[in-house]
């Protein structure tokens, strides 16, 4: 009954939404009203839960959005190869949907791929940009990759492998071992992102693994990006 305790709630509450892009739905969340608003951008399937605890805190001060890239929750399938610059797009239309206004874009690991793109080719819709884990490129992509000298490369072996015999289970197993296990009592949660991975559409997770994605190497782009940017990134990362 408490006013206060109504509006906590309500901050918290996910009020969900719908753009659409050629025809294609991509849902979107809302929550809280503040200003400004952030926009959150994780890196497709890792889904919405990466910056749950984020939104939690921050919801009572800002209007925060989240949202199901095509592949992924609500939204609808892939209809084929997606790469870096359709998710960009994708992104436009949700933020076209959501007020059409600057907004403050965070985005993590391909996530902040994204990003940077959307930065640079729509800098009138950015006020402020966070780049968390952000590889300027990426091993599997690129043979020029940035401090190839530190790569664990038996790893990278084992998870071109997988792709290579086309074992999405043992690719998801690999990937997420690798990159979830670095803290101590993490199991329990590479054990539920592993059955959470293997419950997406394949397709969606070839895509994610796709080789042929130019829009994965984003040092081309760096020197245009004009809007105050903070990047974050961890210093004992196993990969």
């Amino acid at each position: 009954d408490d006013l206060a305790d109504r509006h906590r709630l309500g901050n918290k509450t996910h009020r969900p939404g719908t753009a659409v892009r050629g025809g294609a739905k991509i849902v979107y969340y809302e929550h809280g009203l503040g200003e400004p608003t952030l926009v959150f951008c994780h890196p497709v399937v890792y889904g919405l839960a990466t910056f749950q605890p984020a939104v939690e805190q921050l919801c009572q001060d800002f209007r925060i959005v989240t949202w199901d890239p095509r592949g992924t929750g609500r939204s609808d399938p892939l209809p084929g190869p997606y790469y870096t610059t359709d998710y960009m797009e994708d992104l436009r239309a949700v933020i076209e949907a959501i007020g059409n206004r600057p907004v403050v874009m965070i985005g993590q690991s391909r996530g902040s791929t994204v990003g940077a793109h959307f930065a640079t080719s729509y800098p009138h819709l950015v006020e402020k940009l966070v780049l968390a884990g952000l590889a300027p490129a990426r091993a599997l992509n690129c043979p020029d990759y940035p401090r190839a000298d530190r790569l664990d490369n038996e790893f990278l072996g084992r998870l071109r492998a997988a792709i290579a015999a086309d074992d999405w289970p043992a690719v998801v197993r690999i990937f997420i071992a690798q990159v979830a296990a670095g803290e101590p009592g993490c199991q329990k949660f590479i054990e539920g992102s592993i059955r959470l991975w293997n419950q997406m559409p394949v397709e969606t997770l070839k895509n994610f693994f796709a080789l042929d994605d130019p829009g994965i190497d984003v040092r081309a782009l760096l020197p245009a990006l004009r809007v105050p940017t903070l990047v974050l990134h961890g210093e004992v990362d196993r990969n």
